[in-house]
């Protein structure tokens, strides 16, 4: 009877090891997935806050210029403000989905109105002849390309940490200790920029 008592015991114990073991391994697999997902925004807000600071000079250095209307130069401007205030907020909220789906729909503005303004300067071809506005829209440009790849990179990994947080056991795990999805860029829009990248 004894040795019967032990046996179960001994049963539960090793049961209940494994699922501690099984619990342990999920939560370290999502916090790798969280953290991955977390440095690639990181890395991505970077490109973005150099391309929020080309925006001012390079709307000072166009001004004037009887190719580019007031209107859209006011259109980059203010989407660009917009941008860069959810942007911030996603600082502030860091994990808040509603947030970070503001800041992709923020983005999206300001990625049509910059093509909006890139058709104009791609028409004229000598708009305008200022060396400045030429260096600013160059580096506009690559900057541009630096977010499509960072994007593209952090939209992957926002794929697998909202994979993982999706599958059983893995979303039971998830649940419990506050583990989310985050949303991506791809699934929001498919913008202008992305289709100036493409070859």
């Amino acid at each position: 009877m004894l040795a019967t008592v032990i046996t179960i015991l001994a049963a539960v114990l090793f049961v209940g090891l494994l699922v501690t073991l099984l619990l342990i391994s999920i939560h370290n697999r999502l916090v790798r997935l969280r953290t991955r997902c977390e440095t690639a925004f990181a890395q991505l807000q970077v490109h973005m806050s150099q391309r929020y600071a080309l925006i001012a000079p390079l709307i000072e250095a166009a001004t004037g210029s009887p190719h580019l209307s007031a209107q859209t130069l006011h259109a980059v401007a203010v989407a660009c403000h917009s941008a860069s205030d959810a942007e911030q907020s996603v600082t502030r909220h860091p994990g808040d989905r509603h947030v970070m789906r503001q800041l992709i729909g923020a983005e999206a503005v300001f990625d049509e109105a910059l093509g909006q303004w890139k058709s104009i300067v791609t028409a004229h071809a000598t708009l305008p002849d200022d060396v400045q506005v030429i260096a600013l829209q160059k580096e506009l440009d690559s900057t541009n390309s630096r977010i499509s790849f960072a994007r593209a990179a952090y939209d992957d990994f926002a794929a697998h940490y909202h994979a993982g947080c999706q599958q059983f056991p893995a979303s039971w795990v998830a649940k419990q200790l506050g583990f989310g999805g985050t949303e991506r860029f791809q699934d929001a829009r498919h913008s202008p920029l992305q289709d100036d990248q493409k070859p």
